[in-house]
């Protein structure tokens, strides 16, 4: 690969919250934790029955299948704590497409023999942003994050020595020889094993490149797995693994749709490409929104009142419907109706549905939604709000009027810079007020840019000019330094005077 050029600085995760890549397949194989490499050779086993069995055999063999894939299609679903995600994976020759979709969105990459080509893609909340990975350092970091989902064969070949080193010292037991069994579309083979380093030696354990006082080795227990290998590929098509940490159980399931072996037809390239810089810039503004999601969502009994806060910081009424508790969310979507007076929010509400639109209608005084009501006994109230929203509509519109009367601009050309040191920005007609005050910042607001913003001609924000007012103030900082020194020398030298006296 050509050198990468650093063009844009960020702290981002390239991942985008995304599950880890290489823990995934490592679960399934049972070796999630303590993958370091060896410290030494492996301690020669007791006894060789967990090696020398159909079950290890066929578990092997799955790993030399996956390192011999060339070109292939698969398309697997990994859940982990319930929480599902989708890998899409296309590999034809030099080119390759990865696609990745869970409660994030979907991170696509459309890689080639020439990494600078790379598109990386990001849907997020249905907006779809794709950009070239190009020799910029974080959109190849991105690209990167993608590329590792695609089968390898030095990856298969270390999972498949990792395992060999937990069944040769017997920390990998199987509970049974493997059972014939349908998934889906597969003929399979189940296999099972659990894990367990406890009762390894020290010696064993530093074989495998686990310290003896790694404190996970008691804490997580109960580490059950299971594998379903296909008849036909010899490919782990499905697996499931639980596992206890400090009594928490956990579970992940990787369960395979597609698995097709040879050249694929790949998904086309996207067309519409937007620059890096862009395109970074919605990856970090949608990974700061996902973590603010993910957080209320793992703020325990604090869940509710935390996604009603962002719902109403955003005015998004899709944030109220994350909450897991019925009424808490609809009264979060009733709160977000009123302040935005849209009624249409209401449809839908089963608790809250006659209170949202009695909220609305004080809010716009339409009385046309009280014919939405389920219960007439509400109509008496929704009735009595419409008076109230219509006030309040009548009140907003005239402060809407007033402000548009205010404004005196419609775009730039119709504002000036002017005064006798163009201190001001004022519009084309307004006359400019009379005066020859003169100010140590004149030369500050020159080519300071003069414009219409939001209706009204204004300065804009600009570096220059605040530097310039920085130096005008560090000059009036040292004058006044200055001045007490030398008052302070005048002090001095009078009291030396008035005491020789």
């Amino acid at each position: 690969m050509a050198e990468k050029k650093k063009e844009t600085q960020t702290n981002i995760d390239p991942k985008l919250a995304i599950a880890a890549a290489v823990a995934i397949i490592l679960i399934a194989a049972g070796a999630w934790y303590f993958t370091q490499p060896m410290a030494g050779g492996v301690v020669p086993p007791q006894n060789q029955t967990q090696l020398d069995n159909a079950s290890a055999a066929l578990l092997l063999g799955s790993y030399d299948r996956m390192a011999a894939l060339q070109d292939y299609h698969l398309k697997y679903t990994n859940t982990e704590d319930g929480e599902p995600t989708t890998y899409d994976i296309y590999k034809n020759g030099a080119n390759s497409s990865v696609s990745v979709t869970g409660t994030f969105g979907m991170m696509e990459g459309f890689f080639s023999a020439n990494n600078s080509t790379d598109v990386v893609c990001l849907t997020y909340k249905n907006v779809r942003k794709c950009a070239m990975a190009g020799n910029d350092t974080t959109m190849q970091e991105i690209a990167d994050s993608l590329r590792i989902y695609r089968s390898n064969t030095k990856a298969a070949a270390s999972q498949k020595s990792k395992t060999e080193e937990l069944l040769g010292v017997g920390a990998i037991r199987f509970t049974s020889s493997p059972v014939p069994e349908k998934v889906g579309n597969f003929g399979t083979e189940m296999l099972a094993y659990s894990l367990d380093y406890r009762n390894l030696t020290v010696q064993q354990l530093i074989s495998i490149g686990v310290q003896p006082n790694d404190q996970s080795i008691y804490r997580i227990t109960n580490w059950v797995v299971q594998n379903w290998v296909d008849t036909a590929t010899g490919l782990i098509v499905k697996s499931s693994t639980s596992y206890k940490d400090n009594l928490v159980p956990h579970s992940f399931t990787q369960v395979y749709s597609e698995v097709k072996i040879g050249a694929p037809a790949l998904p086309p390239v996207p067309a519409n490409i937007t620059p890096a810089k862009s395109f970074l810039q919605f990856f970090t503004d949608s990974q700061t929104d996902y973590t603010e999601l993910l957080n209320c969502g793992a703020a325990g009994n604090e869940s509710a009142a935390c996604f009603k806060t962002l719902a109403f910081s955003r005015q998004d009424p899709e944030v109220c419907r994350l909450i897991k508790e019925p009424l808490a969310e609809e009264q979060c979507t009733l709160v977000l109706a009123q302040t935005m007076a849209d009624a249409r929010l209401c449809n839908g509400l089963a608790i809250l549905h006659d209170d949202c639109y009695i909220a609305v209608v004080g809010e716009n005084g339409n009385s046309s939604l009280c014919a939405k009501l389920q219960n007439q006994s509400s109509l008496s109230n929704c009735l009595k709000a419409v008076g109230d929203g219509q006030k309040k509509a009548e009140q907003a519109a005239m402060a809407k009027q007033r402000l548009a009367a205010g404004m005196n601009c419609n775009a730039d050309t119709g504002c000036k810079q002017t005064g006798s040191f163009g201190q001001y920005c004022m519009p084309l007609n307004a006359t400019v007020p009379s005066t020859n005050e003169s100010s140590p910042y004149s030369a500050c607001y020159a080519g300071r840019p003069c414009g219409c913003v939001q209706g009204y001609c204004e300065f804009r924000q600009n570096d220059t000019y605040d530097k310039c007012v920085d130096r005008v103030d560090e000059g009036f900082f040292n004058n006044f330094v200055e001045q007490i020194k030398a008052a302070s020398n005048q002090s001095a030298a009078e009291n030396s005077t008035n005491h020789t006296n």
